[in-house]
């Protein structure tokens, strides 16, 4: 499991009539998931990507933008 959290801003309150944010974090089955809920949060509400980080249950952490290929 990977939990994906936005480091710059709480994304809870950047909700538009498109795209409903109910929750600080996400949580990723495979680094794959991941990487697909982050571009399309990212699209949505026109953020950059590598403000998001990923913490996997072992306690790595990464940047969006330390995945070059996945």
């Amino acid at each position: 499991m990977y939990t994906i959290t936005n480091t710059v801003r709480d994304i809870t309150k950047l909700s538009n009539e498109r795209y409903t944010v109910t929750s600080a974090t996400a949580l990723a089955s495979t680094t794959f998931q991941a990487k697909c809920m982050i571009v399309k949060i990212s699209k949505h509400l026109k953020l950059n990507p590598s403000e998001f980080l990923i913490v996997s249950e072992t306690g790595k952490k990464w940047r969006f933008s330390d995945w070059k290929s996945i």
